[in-house]
């Protein structure tokens, strides 16, 4: 049980904290887009864009502390009625319906394409280390 509450105040401390530092970015972002286009007519999708991947950034860091906190959606009005054993197991069955696979997809689609590419470089640079000190001689002389 020591583990588990070290676990659940790091899980609530990284939302806190996340949301602390990344909704002034998220703000200032969006002042900045809007300040660019309407007085100095600049537009550019940049800001715009990144203002969609800290909002995500955002989201993920925090639903576990919305979780933790007992903040996130449910229905209180059928909770209310069970017995605490029955909401857990709706709990578990709703985390495993709509979380796995939401986070299933994140790392099919978000960590995969990143890190693999990563690591094929680290390995062939590991396989061949002439080559990793070949290239950037190529490169910078």
């Amino acid at each position: 049980m020591v583990v588990l509450g070290r676990i659940k105040r790091s899980v609530a401390g990284i939302g806190f904290w996340s949301a602390l530092v990344i909704l002034p970015f998220i703000i200032c972002t969006r002042v900045f887009e809007i300040v660019a286009r309407k007085v100095f007519g600049y537009a550019s999708s940049f800001p715009q864009y990144l203002e969609w991947e800290l909002f995500v950034f955002l989201v993920l860091l925090t639903l576990g502390y919305a979780y933790v906190r007992g903040a996130h959606i449910r229905v209180d009005i059928i909770r209310e009625r069970l017995r605490p054993k029955a909401c857990e197991r709706i709990e578990l069955v709703g985390l495993l319906l709509l979380m796995l696979p939401f986070a299933l997809v994140v790392i099919y689609r978000g960590i995969i394409p990143i890190v693999g590419p990563q690591l094929l470089v680290i390995s062939l640079a590991m396989a061949f280390p002439l080559l990793a000190n070949w290239l950037p001689n190529q490169v910078f002389n």
